[in-house]
């Protein structure tokens, strides 16, 4: 049976040329080899970090469980109820948790058939720096704050919007303090100017129309349903800033039937078959999806900032790791040139 510490087969591959691209864009500002190492972030930088949890098995399948602390409760109440309605398969167990809200999906044995990799705007003149460009970042976790992060490094101006509330689920990551968060979280918003703003609340919201109104571009890692709640979408934006470009990275395409899921990188994993390695279902090493969606995202970010239509652009995580699907899982990948994870942290 294939390894369960591995990455599907061609994922470096893809994240070098997505590196490549990305740096051809920006006249070389981008390092591909470091890029390609963010496929590995968690490691690198707290190289004892746990890695994604393996697939629970149901009686009639396996499903990937994502939990915060404030879900285990949650998870746990409702195994108890599907237990005594005797619910086992892999595919009701998740649409029950969803329902719950909770990032609960199904292990697949084969790709969607209506997913396709999103462009990379192949004949995009090199725009170099962005310099005066201003981003308003509403991302969280990995995918979304890596491209932001692109951005800044890049040049852009990035505001990302961080309510107190409910904080970046990564600040808390391993190897975060009482007094310092994960440096997971500074690596990937390093260079950007944080404000603590709750959409929900009047003032807060006034203060973010604000920022839209003299911004470029807006980036949101939401679900369709959570960016109808807060009013995000590129139309209602518009109406503040007409000149406007907006980008989502959410976990699932917004028309597919898993538009509302809540999801991470290897939940999103799971759903795309990639997980299957023939013989069982098996996690993979690192939450791939997320460089590989920040990455391509980004590309996406340099498309709009150049002028090309629409003026909206949506990258979700399944389909940016289309280019895999049917892929074996197997460790190590044999495109990958890096060798073994570091056995120290790298800057």
């Amino acid at each position: 049976m294939a390894s369960d510490r591995g990455l599907p087969v061609g994922t470096s591959a893809l994240a070098t040329a997505l590196a490549t691209r990305a740096a051809q864009l920006t006249g070389q500002i981008l390092d591909g080899d470091e890029v390609v190492r963010l496929v590995r972030l968690p490691q690198v930088l707290v190289p004892d970090s746990p890695g994604p949890r393996a697939p629970v098995r149901l009686r009639n399948g396996s499903v990937h469980v994502d939990l915060g602390p404030d879900d285990e409760e949650s998870w746990a109440t409702l195994q108890e109820v599907l237990a005594d309605e005797n619910v086992t398969d892999a595919e009701d167990v998740a649409v029950r948790a969803q329902e719950w809200r909770l990032a609960v999906t199904p292990y697949r044995t084969g790709p969607p058939s209506d997913v396709h990799s999103p462009p990379t705007d192949a004949d995009m003149a090199p725009l170099g720096g962005l310099r005066g460009v201003r981003v308003i970042d509403i991302t969280a976790m990995w995918a979304g704050p890596l491209c932001t992060r692109l951005l800044a490094d890049a040049g852009a101006s990035v505001t990302k919007i961080e309510p107190g509330c409910r904080l970046d689920g990564i600040r808390s990551g391993p190897g975060s303090t009482p007094d310092r968060p994960a440096p997971m979280f500074v690596a990937l918003n390093k260079g950007k100017d944080i404000e603590a703003l709750d959409l929900r609340r009047r003032e807060d919201r006034r203060r973010f129309e604000k920022l839209v109104a003299a911004a470029d571009l807006v980036v949101d890692s939401l679900s369709q349903r959570a960016r109808d709640n807060l009013g995000l979408s590129h139309d209602e934006l518009a109406m503040l800033n007409p000149a406007i470009r907006t980008l989502s990275i959410p976990a699932f395409p917004s028309d597919g039937p898993q538009r509302d899921w809540v999801a991470y990188g290897t939940g999103v994993h799971a759903v795309s078959g990639c997980g299957w390695d023939g013989e069982a279902f098996v996690a993979p090493e690192v939450s791939y999806p997320d460089p590989l969606a920040g990455l391509t995202a980004f590309i996406g970010a340099l498309g709009l900032l150049a002028g090309e239509e629409p003026a909206h652009t949506e990258v979700s995580l399944l389909a940016s790791i289309a280019p895999l699907f049917g892929s074996h899982i197997a460790g190590p990948d044999p495109d990958d040139d890096d060798g073994p994870l570091p056995s120290r942290a790298r800057t």
